[in-house]
């Protein structure tokens, strides 16, 4: 089931590391957020709580990408993505 030896472990430099990754990427989600909900509040004047029902229900709702962009480029073959068999 798992292939990887239990005795192999990571350092503790790879586990900083890896936090250290992870921190920068929820410095940057947070500060997006916040600057939404700032938005939100002072230049559209939305309530706080009718803001932050618009920020959590946006977060759960995926919705397809239609843009010309994005259509174009998953139109086209990937060179690197091989499909062996």
């Amino acid at each position: 089931m798992n292939n990887m030896p239990s005795s192999q472990k990571l350092s503790v430099t790879e586990k900083v590391g890896y936090s250290l990754g992870d921190l920068a990427a929820n410095l940057i989600f947070q500060t997006l957020v916040a600057f939404l909900a700032f938005f939100y509040t002072n230049v559209f004047g939305i309530p706080a709580d009718k803001a932050s029902c618009i920020i959590a229900s946006a977060g759960t709702v995926h919705l397809p990408r239609t843009d010309s962009y994005s259509r174009d480029r998953l139109d086209q073959p990937s060179s690197h993505l091989q499909v062996s068999g």
